[in-house]
């Protein structure tokens, strides 16, 4: 469902919001070293970005027809596998950084919870 308030789509503007601020966060990760934690950090921007998308995303699953949410739910539980099992495998036994692993975790626990309330 679209909200509307004075002629502005906020949902539309929500996601141009974040999406201004993704983009400011890869041009600042640009700064940071190639080697060691910089390095990983670097490398994992991509998938912090997808990671965050999915977790704005999964709020609005719900408001789909039931053939969409069906595969907006399998997608995100799929680029949620996907994002998080390269991030591990990148990161090895180096320790993440907290915000990454509460990331991580934040995620899965919304796609958790999306999934009880559409089964509930």
């Amino acid at each position: 469902m679209m909200v509307k308030n004075d002629g502005l789509d906020i949902d539309k503007l929500t996601w141009a919001v974040l999406l201004a601020k993704w983009v400011e966060f890869a041009k600042g990760v640009t700064l940071l070293g190639e080697k060691g934690v910089e390095g990983l950090l670097k490398a994992s921007v991509v998938d912090v970005i997808m990671l965050q998308a999915v977790w704005f995303s999964l709020g609005e699953v719900e408001g789909l027809e039931a053939q969409e949410r069906d595969l907006g739910v399998m997608r995100s539980g799929v680029l949620i596998e996907k994002h998080i099992r390269a991030i591990r495998n990148r990161w090895g036994d180096e320790i993440k950084p907290e915000l990454l692993e509460e990331l991580m975790d934040d995620v899965v626990g919304r796609y958790d919870e999306v999934i009880g309330r559409l089964r509930g």
